[in-house]
């Protein structure tokens, strides 16, 4: 199975957004000078990794729910609201 791919505008638009915000008593953020160098490292590449494998799982999970016949797909659909809201909660992880 490929894994799936999403627009790498949209992973940058997202870690922007949580990078450059200022941060609370409990998370730390980075300054927007080194917003730039984050995201052209390890974390931009650990955060797709994480996504896909969080997506997978859940479509993995949703797939069994929806499964009532017992026989079982050999494909699972990953979604675009899968993705979505994975990214979302892997976001606040890293944040």
């Amino acid at each position: 199975m490929s894994s799936p791919s999403f627009p790498p505008s949209l992973i940058l638009k997202l870690l922007e957004k949580s990078l450059l915000k200022p941060g609370t008593s409990t998370t730390e953020r980075y300054p927007i000078e080194d917003a730039a160098l984050i995201l052209t490292g390890d974390l931009l590449d650990n955060f797709v990794k994480e996504v896909i494998r969080r997506a997978g799982e859940r479509a993995e999970c949703d797939d069994e729910e929806s499964d009532s016949d017992g026989g079982g797909k050999k494909t699972i659909e990953i979604t675009a609201l899968n993705i979505q809201s994975v990214a979302a909660e892997v976001l606040m992880d890293y944040s």
